[in-house]
This record gives structure tokens, sequence and C-alpha cells, in this order.
């Protein structure tokens, strides 16, 4: 892995726990398609604290992306900030800009339509519009 240059190892690690791909239930690994229990899952995804064994939550995800978007927020203005990440974490930032109070039905309704191929790159920036009173986020480029 290429090293975090100007940043300790802490907030390093701190990065890289907070920018990994979502957790899956581990009892998914290995199935096919038609061996998840899509029914279940469909039935309780609403409800934002529910999860499926090992499976983040809504509520989870929601938190975690909250702390990315905070940790970028807090560079100075005008700090350019390469992010490599997994679709799901991707998704959910972008899903939180455009949506900052997104519910569970709308997130997981936007993430089976939201697409991401590989290296595709989504352009992002926190900054305060003409007619805005305080900084907000802007999505500027989509899968570029």
């Amino acid at each position: 892995m290429s090293p975090i240059i100007g940043i300790t190892n802490s907030i390093k690690n701190n990065v890289l726990n907070i920018l990994k791909e979502r957790k899956e239930a581990s009892s998914f690994i290995g199935l096919r398609h038609g061996e998840v229990p899509w029914d279940i899952l469909k039935k309780y995804r609403n409800n934002p604290d529910w999860s499926y064994e090992d499976w983040e939550s809504f509520s989870d995800i929601q938190i975690r992306t909250n702390k990315i978007l905070n940790l970028f927020s807090s560079h100075p203005n005008g700090s350019r900030i390469l992010v490599f990440s997994h679709a799901s974490i991707i998704r959910s930032i972008v899903i939180n800009i455009l949506l900052p109070n997104v519910i569970p039905w709308q997130y997981f309704d936007l993430t089976e339509k939201m697409k991401i191929k590989p290296c595709w790159i989504s352009n992002i920036e926190y900054s305060m519009g003409n007619f805005e009173e305080t900084y907000s986020w802007k999505l500027l480029t989509w899968m570029s």
C-alpha cells in the first residue's frame, strides 16, 4: 500500500478504517446471488438500526459517511484530497451530499440505481455558493 504522506500512523489507520468497503454479512461469502436471503433483507432494511448478523446497518453506514465528510471538510479551503475507495462507500458519500437527511428506503433505492465502474472519478467540493450562508458539499462531476 502506498504511504499517506504528512499524517501520523494513527490518523492514517483511522482514515483507512472509515474508507473500507461496506461490511456485508459473513455468512454471504461464497453464496450465489439466488442463495442470499433477499426476502429477509428487503423486509427489514428500512429499519435504520437493523443488521443481518455482522452486516453494517444503515445507521452504521451513515455514521461512517459523516466521519468521512467531516474529515474532508476539516482541511483548509482549497485543499485537494484524492481518495481511493470501494463503490459502496463512494455511493454513500454521494447520496449524503445529494440528500443530507436521507432515510433508509431512499438510500437503498439509490444504491441499487447508482452503478459505479472501476476507476471512474467523482469530484466533490466543500464550498459556499453565492446564495449560501454556510459551507456545504457539492457534487461537481459524477463518474467521469
